[in-house]
């Protein structure tokens, strides 16, 4: 386990059938944990049959996975992975929300064994990806605040879940005229929802929201833009438990018949399965809530 920011080395010997080590043309293609390809470093080769890529920096939290293809005198494939670590028990905006080394060893699968580390953190990318479909939210975090933009309602600003209030600013659209903080509350106060904490933020409100003269002032339809660092602070344990289950599920349906285990939407793969769908219920919220831009 790296943790992010971390220099990654990576290299590969290539051996002929005596054993030998032999020249031969050799690519590297190195992917991030949410499936896109990362630009691969340049590599050297010290000594014959040896090859080196030049040290690089992965730019994202999770399991990666990489590929050595090689041809000309010798013609092999050699995959292998690695993990980055963020803040413990979180993930990257969007998933993966459970981590390679768990699926493989939900699945009873050696460590050492990395024939399926690419296909298995597709599926784990995938489930990740139908749970945010189900819940109309995402459980990973950024750790740069962006903006996004909302409409200021009646009682205050819905909007995306925000982990922390580090770097969090607000202010009016187009005029940009930028609010004092410390006369306005997030919700739910202290991250608590069901007497569990660790839930984030995801209203900002004033004491004068609710008064009725408010609601119907001309600021109450006013956009603004919200700075923040989106997501959960930690991946919530019921949102890991289902994503290793969908994952777990994926990968059985290949085996079925057409792969007719596996058919249809995210929402008929999660009522298909009862207990994933019960983990994920108190994460559920209304899709019509948030409207950001």
């Amino acid at each position: 386990m790296f943790d992010l920011g971390d220099g990654i080395n990576l290299d590969h010997r290539v051996y002929d059938r005596s054993g030998v080590l032999t020249a031969a043309t050799v690519a590297l293609t190195i992917t991030r944990p949410d499936g896109t390809t990362f630009t691969a470093p340049d590599i050297i080769t010290p000594s014959t049959g040896y090859y080196q890529a030049e040290t690089f920096v992965p730019d994202a939290a999770g399991d990666w996975t990489y590929v050595w293809s090689v041809s000309g005198a010798v013609t092999d494939v050699a995959r292998g992975s690695f993990s980055i670590g963020g803040a413990t028990g979180s993930a990257p905006l969007g998933g993966p929300y459970a981590s390679l080394a768990q699926l493989k060893a939900q699945m009873g699968i050696a460590d050492t064994n990395t024939a399926k580390d690419a296909d298995l953190s597709r599926r784990l990318m995938s489930a990740s990806s139908d749970i945010n479909s189900w819940t109309h939210r995402q459980f990973g975090r950024a750790e740069v605040a962006t903006t996004r933009t909302f409409r200021f309602g009646p009682t205050g600003v819905d909007t995306h879940d925000f982990w922390t209030d580090v770097d969090l600013a607000v202010s009016t659209v187009p005029s940009a005229d930028v609010w004092d903080m410390s006369t306005w509350t997030l919700e739910p106060a202290d991250g608590i929802v069901n007497q569990v904490p660790g839930w984030p933020y995801n209203r900002i409100v004033s004491a004068y929201a609710a008064h009725p003269l408010y609601a119907s002032s001309p600021y109450s339809n006013f956009r603004v833009a919200v700075t923040a660092k989106w997501g959960w602070a930690k991946v919530p344990a019921n949102v890991v438990t289902s994503c290793l289950m969908l994952a777990v599920a994926d990968d059985k349906a290949k085996d079925a018949p057409f792969g007719v285990a596996g058919f249809g939407d995210y929402a008929v793969r999660i009522r298909s399965n009862p207990m994933v769908e019960e983990k994920l219920k108190d994460y559920v919220i209304d899709s019509g809530l948030q409207v950001a831009s």
